[in-house]
């Protein structure tokens, strides 16, 4: 790929990224070039937090808990308590995960009258307390 001063050469193992001024560097990373700019794709962690989730469609009736999110590759997953490290991410540690897939929708609605973010999965429906509007909201609509 190649972009005003910038060329990236991608092989099946690493890419190399070539500045203006002949500069290089290489990485086990996808990278993407839009315009002038160069974008590491990187997976891992989209998004993690402290958010207050009430009970999935699955597990009946409850009150609002609050949980610590961990959005990594395509698994939405929640904690008691903020995962000390990266096992313990992936571990039975976790109270619960939905598999975010193509056919899962985010969409933002109202559960006991107040505004949530709505995941729906083909398994399973997560509703998760938002601010109006706010820039976390933003974050993990964008993220999921």
């Amino acid at each position: 790929h190649c972009s005003r001063n910038m060329l990236v050469l991608e092989g099946s193992e690493q890419c190399m990224v070539f500045t203006g001024t002949l500069k290089h560097g290489t990485s086990d990373s996808k990278y993407i070039l839009n315009g002038n700019k160069i974008f590491e794709w990187v997976r891992g962690a989209a998004c993690s937090g402290w958010l207050l989730k009430w009970p999935m469609q699955s597990q009946k009736f409850g009150r609002r808990m609050r949980r610590f999110f961990v959005l990594r590759d395509h698994i939405l997953s929640y904690h008691v308590t903020r995962p000390a490290d990266e096992e313990e991410v992936y571990s039975n540690y976790s109270l619960s995960s939905l598999h975010i897939t193509d056919n899962t929708t985010v969409e933002v609605g109202r559960y006991m009258f107040l505004r949530s973010m709505v995941i729906t999965t083909p398994l399973d429906k997560l509703w998760i307390r938002m601010q109006n509007g706010s820039a976390d909201e933003m974050k993990w609509i964008a993220g999921i």
